[in-house]
């Protein structure tokens, strides 16, 4: 497989400011937390998925979570559970929805 050539990093302001003007709820949800979408952030995709070292995805490759999601995903919570690929890539999925839904990510 050839490796593609990098790009440099897409960077959406309108993206990552959404949950500050739009009430968008934490789109993984995990153990049944009781998300408040006050505290919704965009949270980029980590893991076997992810880039290399030091590099974040494209914006358009995050997450819309509530803190305690968050923290748990970047490994800064206590939880020894990680949410599955199919709770994560769902949640990426719902997230881009809501991009779509609001204008942010549009397909030209």
């Amino acid at each position: 497989m050839t490796a593609l050539p990098k790009l440099p990093p897409i960077v959406s302001v309108a993206i990552r400011n959404l949950p500050k003007h739009e009430t968008i709820p934490c789109t993984l949800a995990l153990f049944g937390f009781r998300e408040n979408p006050e505290h919704t952030v965009l949270a980029h995709l980590r893991g076997k998925w992810a880039l290399g070292m030091a590099q974040k995805p494209h914006d358009f490759f995050g997450l819309y979570l509530c803190d305690r999601c968050h923290d748990i995903i970047n490994g800064r919570s206590n939880h020894t559970e990680q949410p599955s690929d199919w709770e994560v890539l769902n949640a990426l999925y719902r997230s881009q929805q809501f991009m779509a839904l609001h204008r942010v990510l549009q397909v030209k």
